[in-house]
């Protein structure tokens, strides 16, 4: 698989600076960064004042079921 880049016009969220620092000495795994990253990216979906995702909002979607693999839940 090849990445060509993103295509025009695509949206960008946030990634708290932490994470580049010593969050990421504690990711151990490649299922931990991509587990990470798409609950950032869910909690940057939310509305309101107080932004939160369950753990049953985790274990229901489907793209990180998928980025995941059977392996790694």
């Amino acid at each position: 698989m090849s990445f060509d880049g993103f295509p025009p016009g695509v949206r960008y969220f946030p990634i708290p600076a932490p994470i580049f620092g010593p969050l990421l000495e504690e990711i151990d795994t490649l299922g931990e960064l991509k587990t990470v990253i798409r609950v950032l990216w869910m909690i940057q979906q939310k509305k309101g004042p107080i932004k939160f995702v369950t753990q049953n909002e985790i274990l229901a979607d489907r793209t990180l079921i998928n980025a995941l693999g059977k392996t790694e839940l």
